[in-house]
């Protein structure tokens, strides 16, 4: 590896990557204002992303149907014909 100049970026889940500082990020990831060598931004990463978690499954206001702490169980006996 080399000492180039590398980026952190980050996407709208909030996680976060090293990128090329001479490229521009690709689609769905932005830069974040850190830049230093790869061993620089991984350490910067490593002190900022302290939750693994996708922001989508962090952040309750974020959470799909899918999730199953906000997954409502309906009887399909009393259930009218919207609720399906």
């Amino acid at each position: 590896m080399t000492d180039s100049p590398m980026l952190v970026v980050v996407n709208d889940e909030e996680q976060y990557s090293v990128w090329w500082s001479d490229r521009e990020p690709p689609a769905g990831w932005r830069a974040t204002g850190f830049a230093g060598t790869r061993q620089e931004c991984l350490d910067h990463i490593e002190t900022v992303w302290t939750d693994m978690r996708p922001r989508s499954v962090r952040d309750p206001e974020t959470r799909s149907v899918r999730d199953p702490d906000t997954l409502t169980v309906r009887d399909p006996a009393t259930s009218s014909s919207r609720d399906r």
